[in-house]
């Protein structure tokens, strides 16, 4: 209900206000109806209604926002261009898929090499102190098969250093010797061209096969140093002796 001074300035309404509230249909349903003595008490009226107002919005539970997913970084065409020209990782060839060999190459030629003239010495022990892995490495032959054209003794040479050099995928994989051989007449042809390696696997190199097309042109033979003292022989011959199968060596060349 209002104060009295509120409801001074509304004399008019107060007047039918107060005559229907004393209708006896009137208060039979309402009841009686009292105006507020002070403008306390108004206030406090107030107050409490503004109060339970504030309590009940509080009360209220807060809608909860939603959770905005992080957006994706869009990539630039400078980053997209960059991605597009990385290189494919490259596959593993078979020699990578070889099971773990206990022998490491890079010691066997640093050894082998580290004296010259090679010593026979290091050449059985490699085998006769278990050094080589014969499980996971193999000796071979080469003989060039077109030895009769060969007719030119610095022709020849380039030849085999054209041979090593296209070798070179196989530098991790293979250690090796070629040599040049003929009669004790330098001037005379034909000059033949044979050679050893040693290479990981006990098949023929892939990427010897695959990399130098020049491999095609020699005949390959598999050799048993370790076992067999013929093979073994031979294997020394190549890398150390004078005279290669009966003629003299008038050039050799390593593939370190």
């Amino acid at each position: 209900m209002f104060a009295p001074e509120f409801i001074a300035e509304f004399g008019n309404v107060t007047r039918w206000f107060n005559t229907i509230i004393h209708q006896e249909q009137f208060e039979s349903v309402v009841g009686s109806v009292e105006f507020t003595k002070s403008e306390t008490m108004a206030a406090g009226a107030k107050g409490g209604k503004e109060k339970g107002e504030k309590k009940e919005k509080e009360e209220k539970p807060k809608a909860e926002k939603p959770v905005e997913k992080p957006k994706k970084e869009e990539k630039s065409a400078e980053d997209l261009m960059d991605e597009l020209e990385k290189p494919a990782p490259k596959p593993k060839g078979p020699l990578d898929l070889l099971p773990a060999t206990p022998m490491d190459l890079d010691t066997v030629k640093r050894t082998l090499w580290s004296v010259r003239p090679i010593k026979a010495d290091y050449l059985d022990e490699l085998f006769d102190s278990g050094v080589f892995d014969e499980k996971g490495w193999s000796w071979w032959t080469c003989h060039y098969n077109y030895n009769n054209e060969n007719n030119v003794l610095y022709m020849t040479g380039n030849l085999v250093g054209g041979f090593i050099q296209r070798s070179d995928a196989c530098r991790k994989y293979a250690l090796g010797v070629v040599n040049i051989t003929g009669n004790e007449d330098e001037e005379t042809p034909p000059f033949k061209v044979c050679g050893v390696w040693m290479w990981r696997g006990l098949d023929f190199l892939p990427p010897m096969k695959e990399e130098n097309p020049d491999s095609e042109y020699y005949t390959w033979k598999k050799l048993d140093p370790k076992n067999n003292s013929a093979d073994r022989q031979i294997l020394k011959d190549m890398f150390l002796a004078d005279k290669v199968e009966g003629e003299k060596v008038l050039d050799r060349r390593f593939f370190k």
